[in-house]
């Protein structure tokens, strides 16, 4: 028998025993009237607590046990003397395991080493744990069994769990922005679609039963959030869980979640002072500075003029920004210059070659990484994006944007298209990159441009990414710690 066999096996004769004492060891309820964080303030009141949680240790010194008492909210512990208890519950005290549930009540008080801890005149069995807690589950060399077993990479990672919490609490003041700042409204689309698209990505494929029908797993939801401005719509936002069928690396899950929001009446010069807004608002609240760490950096996320006025971020057209990193003009260069770049940096464009792919394909190889402070990238080519709006100046670019920070892209959207014939021109563009062998080009959608065709007021939109986000305002730079349970391949039978 294996050690971890006799640990449970001792730990289900502990069950047994006190299942003879009349336990029960899976109660329905408890009456919890603290959490952990206010039975540690009480200790300023002097009034009694009632709280409970996991028992993460157990040090019994004679007729006095000291306890470890964790909750989402924190870690106290608990000190429970034969005196204070009937007979019975030290009894039961004495079967308890860590990893077990336990509600004890009693006064908070500073023990003589200063540490705040419940004298327990009561305890109550809450549940019992059949296998035992790893002392630490922060391997480097095996990552993914942390991921594998997240429940205990959590419980025993107290920084993992901090993580977690702070991306729930993005999520919660992102909605409260859009919503009472801005007055957005939260709205929800299909997940399952008969036609993929709103952005260029391979999709997941499945099949329907009940219709007898192939459908495939939302890339986007921007085509169905535009139906809904057709509708009367103003400004709507859906925080949508999407699926694309592509790599993974530090930076991209085939599943993840992102925020789309659309306004009427803006434009994409609208919704990047909307985005950079929405980020110093977030950054407040969640990390309580002007300052944010990258790695080991410090960048200045707010800045101030000298009147004492927030400075906006820089924007540069996708050119200057060529011309600034990397001293390429790419407005003088040939076709064939350019191919020879690409060349060089082993870059190669899928499908047929174009200007517009070229140079965003230098641009996101060269620069990207360069972009640490606050950066707005505008103006693409008009060849890699579809759904933007032509540029009002510029007839070969878009009125797109990429906000990026710690050299992520972070945010993208643009002015929309709202004319279905310009639309109409633009899908059966991609139909024609489909052919050249593009499989992330994005096909014809006929019921979108049919709903188009009753009429779109001027939009502007946002593509945000959640994970990115936690990401960035966590400094944790790798997309499998800001979600709970990342894309693993399955175990073997």
């Amino acid at each position: 028998m294996s050690r971890i066999e006799q640990t449970i096996e001792a730990k289900k004769a502990k069950r047994l025993a006190l299942e003879k004492l009349g336990v029960v060891i899976h109660p329905y309820s408890f009456a919890k009237k603290q959490s952990i964080v206010q039975a540690i303030a009480a200790v300023d009141t002097n009034e009694a607590v009632q709280t409970a949680g996991r028992v993460m240790a157990y040090r019994a010194h004679g007729k006095v046990v000291f306890l470890d008492l964790l909750d989402q909210t924190g870690k106290i512990q608990v000190m429970l003397h034969q005196g204070r208890l009937s007979e019975k519950q030290f009894e039961i005290l004495s079967l308890v395991d860590p990893g077990d549930f336990l509600g004890v009540s009693g006064l908070v008080e500073k023990t003589r080493t200063g540490e705040i801890t419940i004298i327990a005149d009561n305890l109550e069995f809450l549940g019992k744990s059949l296998r035992p807690l790893p002392s630490e589950f922060n391997t480097a060399s095996d990552k993914e069994a942390r991921f594998r077993q997240r429940y205990l990479d959590l419980l025993i990672n107290v920084e993992a769990r901090q993580v977690l919490q702070k991306r729930w609490q993005i999520l919660r003041q992102l909605r409260a922005f859009l919503q009472e700042q801005l007055d957005y409204t939260e709205v929800e689309t299909p997940i399952l679609q008969t036609l993929y698209g709103g952005t260029n990505a391979r999709p997941f494929t499945t099949h329907m039963n009940s219709l007898d029908a192939d459908f495939y797993l939302r890339i986007a939801p921007e085509l169905y959030l535009k139906r809904l401005l057709v509708g009367g719509m103003e400004r709507i936002f859906e925080i949508a869980r999407n699926f694309r069928n592509e790599g993974i690396d530090q930076t991209h899950l085939p599943e993840f979640t992102m925020v789309e929001w659309y306004r009427a009446y803006g434009d994409y010069q609208t919704m990047m002072d909307e985005i950079e807004n929405l980020i110093k608002f977030l950054q407040r609240q969640i990390n309580e500075s002007d300052q944010l760490k990258i790695g080991e950096q410090e960048i200045a996320l707010i800045e101030k003029d000298e009147h004492g006025q927030e400075k906006k971020w820089p924007k540069l057209t996708m050119s200057q920004a060529l011309q600034k990193y990397e001293q390429l003009d790419v407005e003088t260069l040939t076709d064939e210059q350019l191919q020879k770049l690409l060349t060089e940096n082993k870059l190669k464009p899928i499908g047929a070659f174009s200007r517009g792919k070229a140079i965003f394909s230098l641009f996101d190889h060269l620069v990207t990484k360069k972009l640490l402070a606050p950066t707005w990238i505008i103006d693409y080519p008009k060849d890699v994006s579809p759904l933007a709006k032509t540029h009002r100046l510029n007839p070969d670019l878009v009125e797109r944007y990429e906000l990026y920070i710690g050299g992520k892209e972070i945010a993208d959207g643009w002015s929309e298209i709202t004319d279905p014939l310009e639309q109409r021109a633009r899908f059966e563009n991609e139909q024609q990159r489909m052919r050249e062998g593009d499989d992330e080009a994005q096909p014809l959608d006929e019921e979108f441009l049919t709903a188009m065709e009753y009429g779109l007021p001027p939009l502007g939109g946002v593509g945000l990414g959640i994970d990115r986000l936690a990401m960035l305002l966590t400094n944790t730079w790798s997309i499998k710690e800001v979600v709970a349970f990342p894309t693993l391949k399955g175990l073997e039978n």
